[in-house]
């Protein structure tokens, strides 16, 4: 009896000890924010010296749990960027429903002043800001130049000891012992440093400004996507514009001449500065999850100048990847009545998935001193020579350590030395390297060797109606190379056919500031006319398993090339092309020609041969070529002129030993169009005109898709090689809302989705000398009798990077063909 009350107790004791050390401490609540009671929705909230947290939700509510024998402190952290982090500490032994307010972590919060029934008093002094603008913005003044310096510093925050163990990041176990802690226990790692010396002119008349860059310095372990970043952190926005640009998005700036419109104002009270009586107002957003800002603003009362701001936006945003975002600019009075930036602060919150519970992001920071500022004295003219904006010192990016301990306004941070001491120590480790060759080649379909790269490895194997099974092999220089060289090949066989095709290119990069270049390339391959140059290339995996439906477009083309290429100024470019191209029919249709008495003939091939000149023009645009399609020209940013092309082709019997003569002229216009609140528009215009007689392939064959994907450059229900013209107008329009719509409306609004709009419409004639008068169609191919519609809507930012396009045909067509489809694509954006 005794033993078994001893085991009874025993067990019994083993139970009750099992529970004290699983006990759970259960803590929720709900964030306010100080001044207006609002809920503060994605705030991070954790047990101090431990990363076990959430993040608020949109009503401003949290709720934690943690085992007691983890937790260290009985206290909770409780941060988000632009407010005062707070410390809560709480009783082990209940459970606790906690109310939290965060104040502002800039400016100090005043009392604000009572309204009484009648005008918002905050409204007499923005009209007063609004009518000294002209005279405050530093754009309004005839000349003026500074020197800059700015430091970014991005950092990987609020990570666990599970990302230590991830099988990316297990052989690296030396780069955590540049690990950080804040006071809070927040546990940050720098993993990128860049610095810059600029010198900033600018002149009013002829407008102009230039940056001239002194120095560079870029530190760390970033991909590009984390580059990117660091670019758009390098921003100062000028707050007396209309409208502040910040990641792509256009914000409206507080001092928008439509203030009413846009933000809701609250005056604070005065205080003095340097003898000088300065105003306080607070603004918040008029609606919630539209692009615009929170925050405040110091004004100067004698001159209604800013003398400080902070402006705001988080993830209501509806901008990709950012949990927060704050902006800090402070001014001082470099002369009297005028003020100038003197220090900009950048700080944004960065996360991949931003709903998620998981805290793990990055920060990016920067902070940027601006000094030797000089007011309306002249610049010399050739200061603004050339058209783009940036230019870069020949030695900007060798800068020695003394030229930098020179430049900085503020010391590195123990941290950012040993960051460089990490970097490298990581770019020479093995198994960085091997990681770093995986990720390039998912991301580029090319394996790097050394100073080789084979690929596309996503061309390897395909499969087609002509050649069935189509077996492929390249090889690349490395693009990324500076030797001016470069050089491509390919070799592949069809399994059909019983054809090898192949191909190979090189051109050569003269070392000059303004891009030279020639090059050449000869190519056997099969080409689709009335394929775009935007979609998955013809060979591609995903290709072979995405068309619909079947084309007679295909033939085997031997194509040679030779050209030279000068870019003339800063985005525009000029190419002059020999071309000698021979079209021959696959298996699945002929050439087949009319002679005298209507008789037909089968003709083996149809060869031209001439020359072509081609010229573009996209402003400040480096990365331009010198073809008149190029994908790269499609994904470009709003800009303040469209892009230019034209091209000319001239080809003859007698000259080129052309099997035609003819003429070819070509000439597109597009822009992507900031429409500020309204998001943005597009338009795409392209006309062209053939002279002479030619055979179908020399035709102007508008780009169709028979892919399951929706290609913006296409039309989407078009079949491959539907019409034929020699004189057409394309015009493909768009308005791309952004979140104005859908975050509008309950629940949707959580998912960020955005909706655009579009219309595209074809017009093309064709002359009776080309209308099968001398070189019949192949089946399937007609002439252009009346212009072709089609429009719909589309959903995109799903999963921030997918689209949805419903597309709806509104124009007849002969055999099989759509009316309606609904076609996704795919891209990263804010």
């Amino acid at each position: 009896m005794f033993q078994t009350i001893k085991y009874s107790f025993f067990f019994f004791a083993l139970l009750f000890s099992y529970g004290v050390q699983a006990q759970t401490i259960h803590i929720d609540g709900i964030i306010y924010e100080d001044s207006t009671s609002r809920p503060i929705a994605y705030a991070k909230v954790y047990f101090m010296g431990t990363q076990n947290g959430a993040i608020s939700k949109e009503d401003g509510s949290f709720e934690l749990k943690i085992a007691s024998r983890d937790l260290k402190y009985d206290t909770i952290i409780v941060s988000l960027l632009g407010y005062q982090t707070q410390k809560i500490g709480f009783n082990r032994a209940t459970v606790d429903h906690l109310k939290i307010h965060l104040s502002s972590s800039l400016f100090q919060v005043l009392d604000e002043v009572t309204v009484v029934a009648g005008e918002n008093p905050a409204w007499r002094y923005m009209r007063k800001l609004i009518a000294h603008k002209e005279e405050n913005n530093p754009d309004n003044l005839s000349y003026y130049s500074s020197k800059e310096y700015a430091k970014i510093r991005f950092d990987l925050n609020n990570f666990t000891d599970k990302i230590k163990t991830n099988l990316l990041m297990r052989p690296f176990d030396y780069i955590w012992e540049n690990t950080q802690e804040t006071e809070d226990g927040v546990k940050f790692l720098p993993v990128l440093l860049t610095e810059k010396s600029i010198q900033h002119y600018y002149r009013k008349k002829p407008k102009n400004q230039k940056d001239i860059i002194l120095g560079e310095k870029r530190t760390g372990l970033a991909g590009p996507k984390l580059m990117n970043f660091t670019e758009d952190l390098y921003i100062t926005p000028n707050v007396y514009d209309n409208y502040i640009e910040i990641l792509g998005k256009p914000f409206p700036s507080p001092l928008n001449e439509n203030y009413k419109r846009n933000y809701k104002f609250y005056l604070l009270d005065s205080t003095y500065q340097d003898g000088k009586k300065i105003y306080n107002i607070r603004f918040i957003p008029k609606h919630e999850r539209e692009l615009a800002f929170s925050g405040e603003m110091f004004f100067d009362s004698s001159s209604y100048a800013i003398t400080k701001i902070q402006m705001r936006f988080d993830i209501k945003a509806n901008v990709n990847f950012v949990r927060s975002y704050i902006i800090n600019q402070f001014y001082e009075e470099v002369k009297p009545g005028k003020w100038m930036i003197s220090e900009a602060q950048v700080i944004g919150d960065f996360t991949v998935v931003e709903n998620a519970t998981d805290m793990t992001g990055f920060f990016g920071r920067k902070r940027a001193f601006y000094s030797n500022y000089t007011l309306e004295e002249s610049i010399k003219d050739e200061i603004f020579e050339g058209i783009e904006l940036i230019r870069y010192a020949e030695d900007a990016k060798s800068k020695d350590s003394l030229f930098w301990n020179n430049q900085r306004s503020e010391e590195l941070s123990d941290a950012e030395h040993k960051l460089l001491k990490l970097t490298n120590r990581v770019e020479k480790d093995p198994a960085f390297i091997l990681r770093k060759n995986i990720f390039y080649t998912i991301g580029t379909g090319y394996i790097p060797l050394k100073g080789v790269q084979i690929g596309d490895i996503y061309t390897f194997y395909s499969y087609n109606d002509i050649e069935h099974s189509r077996l492929k092999f390249g090889l690349r220089t490395d693009p990324r190379n500076v030797f001016p060289l470069h050089a491509s090949t390919y070799i592949a066989y069809g399994t059909y056919d019983k054809k090898w095709k192949y191909s190979v290119a090189s051109y050569f990069n003269f070392t000059n500031k303004l891009k030279t270049r020639i090059g050449g390339s000869y190519k056997y391959d099969i080409e689709q006319l009335g394929r775009s140059f935007n979609q998955i290339a013809l060979d591609h995996i995903v290709g072979s398993l995405s068309q619909i439906g079947v084309s007679n477009s295909k033939n085997y083309v031997t194509r040679f090339e030779a050209y030279f290429e000068k870019e003339i100024v800063r985005g525009f470019i000029a190419r002059m092309t020999y071309f000698n191209t021979k079209y021959e029919p696959t298996t699945i249709h002929q050439f087949v020609d009319v002679i005298e008495n209507q008789v037909p003939i089968i003709r083996p091939k149809y060869q031209t041969a001439g020359l072509r000149m081609t010229v573009k023009f996209s402003y400040l645009f480096e990365e331009i070529t010198g073809t008149f399609y190029d994908k790269n020209d499609l994904y470009r940013p709003k800009r303040k002129f469209p892009d230019i092309a034209l091209s000319y082709e001239y080809a003859d019997k007698k000259t080129f030993a052309s099997d035609f003569d003819y003429q070819k002229i070509k000439l597109s216009i597009r822009q992507r169009v900031n429409a500020k609140k309204w998001g943005y528009f597009t338009y795409n215009f392209e006309g062209g005109k053939t002279f002479g007689t030619v055979p179908y392939p020399i035709l102007d064959i508008p780009f169709g898709n028979q892919l399951i994907f929706a290609d913006q450059y296409a039309f989407n229900l078009m079949n491959f090689m539907e019409f034929a013209s020699d004189e057409y107008l394309a015009v493909h329009l768009s308005h791309h809302f952004e979140g104005l719509l859908l975050d509008r409306i309950p629940l949707i609004n959580k998912f960020k989705f955005r909706s655009y709009v579009f219309g595209k419409s074809f017009f093309g004639k064709l002359s009776s000398e080309n209308n099968q008068s001398l070189h019949l169609f192949p089946s399937g191919l007609r002439k252009t009798q009346q212009p072709y519609h089609e429009v719909g809507f589309g959903i995109e930012n799903i999963f921030k990077f997918a689209s949805i396009e419903f597309v709806w045909r509104l124009t007849p067509g002969i055999g099989e063909y759509y009316t309606f489809m609904i076609k996704p694509s795919f891209k990263f954006s804010f």
